[in-house]
Parts: C-alpha cells; structure tokens; sequence
C-alpha cells in the first residue's frame, strides 16, 4: 500500500492521571487497495507498569493488559482497524531465571490455527495470549503485541543449558481473535534472557483491509525490514519497539519518518513510553507524506495515537 489521499483530524483528550492522559491522533487513510479503499491505524505507547521488588508477575502482566484493554477500546470508538503496542510493554527486560514467570508457549499459526479466546481451558494458564486474543475479538480490531515466547528444547542443537529457548516475540490477532502471526525478534539488542530464533522468521500477515508485516526494534538497523516493506502486497509495517533516543542522530521520530520516506512505506511505530531509559516518541509515518501523527513527550504517561 502507498497512500494517495489523507484526512487527518487532530483531538486531544486528557483523563486523569491514573487512567493515563491519551492524545488522540485521528489519521483516515485512504490506500489503493482491492480489499477496502482505506484503513484507520493506532499505536499505544505505553508507560509500562513494572515493580520487580513489590509485585508478583501475574500482578505486573494484570495491570499492563488492563492498559491494553482500555487504549484498544478507545482506539475502536474512534474507528480503528489494527492497534499496534510497544516493545516490552506488558514486562520488563529481565535476566534468563527472572523471564520465565512472564514467558508463555506461543504455537505456530502457520501450523495449528488457534484462537484463544475461544479455547479458554486450553489457554487458563496463558493469560497473555489469551487476553490479546479476546480484546482482539470483543473489539473487532487486528491486536499487534509484544511479549515472550518459552519453548522446551532439550536435545536439540544450540538448546540452552536450562532446556528451553526464550524469544523476543509479536503476536498478531485478526478481529475474530484467530492468531495470524507469531514472530520472533531476528536482531537482539542486549537481550540476555532471550535467545535468537534458529530459523528465518516469516511475519508478514493478511487481514480484511490490508497485507501488512511485522517487526521488533533493532530489527529496523537491519535490510529484512526495508526488504520486505518494498514488496508491492506490503501495505505497512507494524513495529513494536522500546526504542531508547541518542540525539540527534538517533531520535526516534525523525527515524521512523525518514525510514518511511527512504524506502517510501508506512511505518506504524509504538514505541515505549519510559523517560528514565530515554525511550519515546511513536507515530504513524507514511513515505513522501511525512508524519501523519506522532507523539514525542517524555512524561511518563500513556498515550493513544489514531
């Protein structure tokens, strides 16, 4: 997809501090495409919610996923067709022993179709996946997420010593729930805990409006990225990062743009919303037509982009 026509409306919407102040960007992109003629994009940036010292796993995942369910009910009332999320956005980075409590067996949907939100004895003791899955199917909306995948691999080749791999890894739900990609991060950017796939990840995904693909931050230092983004089919690319500013070379938003405009695509960018790393700034960025909405303000607060 190359966009040919934008209407963009600009609202701003402040909510207490404790549901998070979300700025909403209203971008209706109009595509040359034979499915549906536009589609309407959200990324979150998430201000993650992360005590390690006082609170449990299964207390820190709860109260990131409730984040996501209240940005992606937004992001439908506004017509919203895909919402995409931040790069460990629902845990934090945590040593190979720590991850595990937040790590989750992810099956292959180019194998098995599954979909969890319809399969809840299956999936009890996946919350992740299957909370994804249902706020995907209650909302009507393509989830993009990112979390952590654990796969047992003992006997294998280059099996960790503890027996199982752990990936870096985003998810994709159609609007029934259905999963239509697991990714893993190809590129590892001082990941101790996980590991690097073996095999070449496949994450391009197709949906009622669009052929879009999928990566993880440092996957964007790399060509597979720009490679894939300037296939014809590819109408974007949904990216999840937590991505940390080195100005002024490296900022993100002037990144996001100018990879947008340099291999002309359109980038859907959630980054992270966590100021002590230096990690800010998201948008939706397509080719010659700029920044169609962004974000970059370091305020530790939440924020909504349409």
């Amino acid at each position: 997809m190359k966009l040919t026509e934008l209407q963009m409306l600009f609202l701003l919407r402040t909510m207490n501090h404790r549901e998070a102040c979300l700025i909403f960007f209203m971008v209706v992109i109009n595509v040359a495409s034979s499915i549906r003629s536009y589609y309407t994009a959200a990324v979150f940036e998430h201000a993650r919610q992360s005590n390690v010292t006082e609170d449990t796993p299964e207390i820190i995942i709860s109260k990131n996923l409730a984040y996501y369910k209240k940005a992606t009910k937004e992001a439908k009332t506004k017509g919203a067709d895909i919402i995409v999320f931040p790069e460990y956005g629902i845990f934090p980075p945590l040593e190979r022993n720590e991850l595990k409590p937040y790590l989750e067996v992810i099956p292959d949907p180019k194998q098995v179709k599954t979909n969890p939100c319809n399969e809840k004895e299956k999936y009890q003791n996946r919350t992740i996946l299957y909370t994804l899955s249902c706020v995907a199917q209650q909302n009507e909306i393509v989830v993009v997420a990112n979390m952590g995948a654990i796969q047992s691999c003992e006997g294998e080749d280059q099996c960790p010593e503890d027996g199982s791999f752990h990936f870096n890894s985003n998810v994709v739900f159609d609007k029934n729930g259905t999963m239509l990609v697991r990714y893993y991060k190809e590129r590892l950017f001082y990941e101790f805990g996980m590991d690097l796939p073996i095999q070449p990840q496949n994450s391009v995904f197709k949906t009622d409006f669009g052929t879009f693909a999928t990566f993880i931050c440092f996957d964007f230092e790399f060509f597979k990225m720009t490679e894939v983004a300037q296939e014809l089919q590819i109408d974007a690319v949904a990216f999840s990062a937590m991505w940390g500013n080195s100005p002024p070379q490296r900022s993100s938003v002037q990144l996001w743009e100018s990879w947008a405009l340099g291999n002309n695509a359109t980038l859907l960018a959630a980054n992270i919303q966590l100021p002590g790393y230096l990690a800010v700034g998201s948008g939706l960025f397509s080719a010659a037509n700029g920044p169609l909405a962004y974000t970059f303000d370091p305020d530790g607060v939440s924020k909504l982009v349409i």
